[in-house]
């Protein structure tokens, strides 16, 4: 019993620090790195973070059906699978950006992959 209401409290966190640590990662490249870095590495390093944003809405509105007593079928979890897969990448993908960006996007990549990872809902 208690073990469950951690882990759903360990959940809501990393949906709330997700999308703060990409907003904050998407801010620092673009008041500090944009002109500095070549063309390719700020490519790599805004799709590392759109990936992150984007994972994290499909992991919101999962959670939010699941709330909602959403029947879901088996294309959640195989989803799922997918969606911990292109986080893992987005956040590999972040290590092409310098400074408090790159740990900001990383970490917020890491803690969605960690998070589907568990199934924490």
């Amino acid at each position: 019993m208690y073990v469950d209401i951690i882990f759903r409290l360990i959940g809501l966190v990393m949906l709330g620090a997700i999308p703060i640590l990409t907003v904050l990662a998407y801010i620092n490249w673009n008041k500090c790195l944009r002109r500095e870095l070549p063309r390719w590495r700020n490519m790599i390093g805004v799709t590392s973070i759109v990936i992150t944003l984007f994972s994290w809405a499909y992991a919101v509105g999962v959670v939010t059906m699941i709330m909602l007593d959403y029947r879901l079928g088996s294309w959640a979890t195989a989803w799922s699978d997918v969606v911990t897969a292109i986080s893992v990448c987005g956040g590999f993908a972040a290590l092409a950006l310098k400074g408090t960006s790159r740990i900001q996007a990383f970490v917020a990549a890491l803690l969605l992959a960690v998070g589907l990872m568990i199934r924490v809902s």
